[in-house]
């Protein structure tokens, strides 16, 4: 299985490249060996509208430990990204996306 990334081995916060979806069910996993005390966020957003927090659970897609996410479904087109925000010291922050 293929995977994208939308960080890749990150130190330092930062927005990552987004990745327009090809459509269908989409697993998204959120690792680091540190995450050092910051958080990652997933976005999304369809054409040229603003960048919007996805939810998972009901609860905004915020992450600060590691996680693996079924997305339902991603709409063909829709643009994907992550961002690391409030870190001290992060260690290897990734959010690959399957599917």
């Amino acid at each position: 299985m293929q995977a994208n990334y939308l960080l890749y081995q990150v130190v330092v916060d930062t927005v990552g490249t987004a990745i327009i979806s090809n459509g269908g069910p989409k697993v998204l996993q959120v690792s680091a060996t540190n995450y050092g005390g910051g958080s990652v966020t997933i976005e999304g957003k369809l054409d040229d509208l603003v960048w919007t927090t996805l939810t998972y659970g009901g609860n905004p897609a915020i992450f600060t430990s590691n996680q693996l996410l079924k997305l339902d479904y991603a709409p063909h087109g829709m643009s994907l990204r992550a961002s690391l925000s409030g870190s001290t010291g992060a260690v290897n922050v990734n959010v690959a996306l399957f599917g």
